[in-house]
């Protein structure tokens, strides 16, 4: 063969080699820019879809249980607790009980916080301390229960009356007194309506009713057991309010307390321990709905000044307003979930983020006004002896 032509062939190859060389960094760079394309195209659309609100509840199961007279149901530890006048239980979504407890109460009301919850028959003499694992105390009183909490770690406040004084006792997760009392007469300090204890029971919030010339007004009283130690009754501060009843008080964290009040909401700080300090006050225009509270926020549905609809407002435990929303229909159910806010009324369930974005509206396939969020996607409603359990699409 003729050496010039193997010269020749090795001369071409080498050309032909450093211009496949030098195209691959232009092949990868066209190659790279289409994936980052594809990506951003992908992401819009995964962000589209995320913006883009559920409209179909679709039921994925249903249970039954055994009931008799009439049950109410609230979320507790990711499970439902159910409770009557003749019992409670603590069941599962899929309906199986984790436990059950049989008491006999006119009127039970419930109060949950943290790890525990305690049922108590109120103007009655039984409170029953529970937690996931079953009922851990059972007290019987000698004088009537006016008002009643618990913490987070399953101490109860309740207020006993005896006669013209309220007593205020204390006692463990297995209902053992403890040697913490609080009197008041009722002539001088006030009738209690409701009390709460903050979440590591440290803290306790007392509203009381009290009269004047006739008028019914109100007094919210802050103890402190860790640092009121030179008050015999721990009393580190209190607020009188005239022609104002608040009968709802709740600490939404150790460092934060609401009362609830028939024109107004009222928050209070208690970053100094020692000093509560009221932080925001807001007036309602109109007769308060329905409040909520729960995962750092608070919910209030109040009437919307010159619509004729009502509003529904959901603010941070400072007071802030994330959003609000006019509100469809009657007989309110609200919920704050951990993962947003679910209202329930008799045009069908809303469920929005706590920034305000719609995720689902629609009605669900059975009746039943209590329904609760147990994840993103999955909403579970409970009528009676029925579990319902659906899945957003």
């Amino acid at each position: 063969m003729d050496e010039r032509f193997n010269k020749l062939t090795l001369v071409d190859k080498d050309e032909a080699e450093e211009e496949r060389a030098a195209g691959r960094p232009r092949m990868l760079l066209i190659g790279g820019i289409a994936v980052l394309v594809l990506a951003v195209i992908l992401a819009v659309f995964l962000i589209l879809q995320g913006r883009k609100p559920y409209t179909r509840a679709v039921l994925v199961d249903q249970s039954e249980h055994t009931v008799s007279g009439e049950v109410s149901c609230r979320m507790f530890g990711g499970a439902l607790l159910r409770y009557s006048s003749s019992g409670a239980a603590l069941m599962q979504t899929d309906g199986k009980e984790l436990w059950n407890h049989s008491y006999s109460m006119i009127n039970p009301v419930v109060c949950l916080q943290g790890d525990y919850g305690a049922i108590a028959d109120l103007n009655g003499t039984n409170l029953i301390i529970f937690n996931k694992e079953g009922v851990t105390g059972n007290l019987y009183t000698d004088e009537p229960i006016l008002a009643f909490s618990v913490s987070g770690y399953g101490v109860a406040a309740v207020a006993l009356d005896r006669n013209l004084t309220s007593v205020i006792r204390f006692y463990d997760k297995k209902a053992s007194l403890l040697d913490i009392v609080i009197s008041l007469e009722m002539s001088e300090s006030g009738y209690p309506l409701a009390m709460a204890l903050s979440p590591e029971g440290s803290g306790l919030l007392l509203s009381v009713v009290t009269s004047s010339l006739g008028e019914l007004n109100s007094q919210l009283v802050f103890y402190n057991f860790s640092v009121g130690k030179s008050d015999s009754n721990r009393l580190i501060g209190y607020y009188n309010y005239e022609g104002t009843l608040f009968p709802k008080v709740e600490y939404l964290s150790d460092k934060t307390a609401v009362a609830v009040g028939d024109d107004r909401l009222e928050i209070f700080s208690l970053e100094q321990e020692n000093k509560p300090q009221q932080s925001q006050e807001i007036l309602f225009d109109g007769e308060l709905q329905d409040f909520a509270s729960g995962n750092g926020y608070i919910a209030t549905i109040l009437p919307d000044p010159g619509s004729g609809q009502m509003r529904l407002s959901v603010r941070n435990t400072a007071g802030k307003e994330m959003f609000n929303q006019t509100v469809k229909g009657t007989g309110y159910h609200l919920q704050l979930a951990k993962d947003g806010v679910l209202l329930v009324t008799d045009t069908g369930v809303r469920y929005w983020n706590y920034k305000g974005r719609l995720r689902f509206e629609g009605m669900l396939e059975k009746s039943g006004h209590t329904v609760f969020s147990t994840g993103s996607k999955t909403l579970v409603q409970f009528d009676g002896g029925r579990i319902f359990e659906y899945e957003l699409r």
